[in-house]
């Protein structure tokens, strides 16, 4: 077991590092391989019976990685407040070095919390078919909860009893960033029903319960009344929002179940197209950058023209960074002769010339704080490969060119340009807008009206490795929908 209590102001040791990995092994040994491993790889079309024991022994898997990972972070939550409140003091005390220390061991622990997190949103996207449009209903774009604050104790006990029966399994919504709808996630793949939980307790809880059973009852206008009169304004204020929250599960569910309903996040029709897509992703490439990175020490591949990836051992990082600016200004530049093999004397010129005019480089590992985006340990690589990126072992940097993603657009009949207006980041307050940086956005045109390009579609190339080309027939498909039409008196 990783011990955090102890540790104040110091970095971790080699020792606890292995301790932490080995931890995250196991728990994701439970979470995603322990239906296969108890029973083998089982689908419906099999045998009934072995199919229900394939089901329980998956749940059971589910319910063991959440009892780790609920008793791990709350040992690091409870690290990180500690962490928080002695960097308070440091900084009070003017302790510049002790300072420095602090800040370093709660980076540590916020990125610990992130990969367990992680984890808990792989188990979300399981249980929601690893659609990621409904996962996204329930992002809410807030920041993640701590345990600690609400009532952890009695929402786990909650779910315990509940995953008592082996056809379903219920989810602790706090321990994921994605899951921002709820206490509980809840899927039973007997009566195929999705359940959004909340769990209630404490005295006022019991007096606002029992006043909206009496209004469900009689239909009574006066109860909200009577509840502030006994009770006080609290009682009504937190009554409106238990019904609040009712009603936004109760669409969440009707979106699930229909594609139509009312965004939970944004308050908005919304209508999710009924038409299935084949994503096309770079897997295969990443599986072979890994290869050729073990060989030698680094890997770049370009993806659809406008795409590179670098892969690179972390020790080498600082001058592979070099090479992966190199290879960018060719990507740029195609016609251009490589000044390190003409004027090598002069190759920094084309680095200068890049961090000049070249968009944002990113690392892989930003996905791990990105809430909407899935989770890396659902992805079909070697487990090794995942545990390599996610420990920092191997480097994997992506670099998306918008001009020559701008052309590949083009060849499906859309049309791009730069909106220098900073619509707000989709991507809440954990992330930032991928954007904001650039201070535009691309603006999408097809045959109605324009459509800004969500973070979702970059968060899919870069984060979910769907290839550029593999977006471009959906976003058609959106930027054709009755939605995106212009009014008749508004069309050519």
């Amino acid at each position: 077991m990783v011990q955090y209590e102890h540790m104040e102001d110091t970095t971790y040791s080699t020792q606890d590092a292995a301790d932490f990995e080995q931890e995250v092994s196991q728990i994701c040994d439970l979470a995603f391989a322990h239906g296969i491993d108890s029973v083998g790889y089982v689908t419906p079309a099999d045998d009934k019976e072995k199919y229900a024991r394939f089901i329980a022994a998956c749940h059971e898997g589910y319910a063991l990685a959440q009892d780790r990972l609920f008793s791990e972070l709350l040992r690091i939550e409870d690290a990180l407040i500690a962490a928080k409140k002695r960097l308070k003091e440091r900084r009070r005390d003017k302790d510049l070095s002790r300072t420095k220390l602090t800040q370093s061991h709660i980076v540590q622990l916020e990125t610990r919390r992130h990969i367990l997190k992680k984890i808990a949103d792989g188990l979300a996207w399981i249980i929601l078919h690893g659609e990621g449009w409904q996962v996204r209903r329930f992002y809410l774009g807030q920041a993640s909860n701590y345990l600690r604050p609400t009532n952890p104790e009695s929402v786990k006990a909650e779910v315990d009893e509940r995953n008592k029966k082996s056809s379903r399994f219920a989810l602790m919504t706090d321990l994921t960033s994605c899951i921002q709808v709820g206490d509980i996630l809840e899927v039973d793949f007997g009566d195929k029903q999705t359940r959004i939980i909340e769990v209630k307790e404490g005295a006022t809880n019991e007096q606002v319960l029992g006043a909206l059973d009496s209004f469900a009852r009689t239909q009574c206008e006066r109860i909200p009344y009577l509840l502030a009169k006994h009770y006080g304004q609290s009682a009504l204020k937190q009554m409106i929002r238990v019904v609040k929250q009712e009603q936004r599960a109760g669409e969440l569910i009707k979106i699930l179940r229909t594609g139509e309903g009312t965004d939970p996040r944004y308050g908005k029709p919304i209508s999710i197209l009924d038409k299935y897509y084949t994503r096309e992703d770079y897997f295969p490439e990443i599986a072979d950058m890994a290869r050729q990175c073990d060989e030698k020490g680094f890997s770049i591949k370009g993806i659809d023209g406008c795409l590179l990836l670098g892969m690179f051992r972390r020790q080498s990082t600082k001058l592979l960074r070099l090479a992966f600016a190199h290879s960018i200004y060719h990507l740029r530049h195609p016609e251009a002769s490589c000044l390190l093999e003409t004027a090598p004397e002069r190759g920094s010129e084309e680095i200068d010339l890049i961090e000049a005019e070249a968009y944002p480089i990113h690392d892989l590992a930003q996905g791990l704080t990105i809430p909407i985006a899935m989770p890396i340990f659902l992805w079909p690589v070697d487990k090794q490969l995942i545990m390599d990126i996610v420990f920092r072992r191997k480097i994997l940097l992506l670099y998306l060119d918008f001009d020559n993603l701008f052309e590949l657009a083009s060849n499906f009949g859309i049309e791009c340009r730069w909106d220098y207006k900073q619509p707000p980041s989709t991507l809440g307050r954990q992330s930032k807008d991928f954007f904001s940086s650039l201070g535009r956005r691309p603006v999408l045109t097809k045959s109605g009206a324009p459509m800004l390009m969500g973070d979702r579609w970059l968060v899919d190339i870069l984060f979910e490795a769907e290839r550029p080309a593999s977006i471009f027939p959906r976003i058609a498909e959106s930027l054709d929908s009755p939605a995106h039409q212009p009014p008749k008196n508004q069309r050519d």
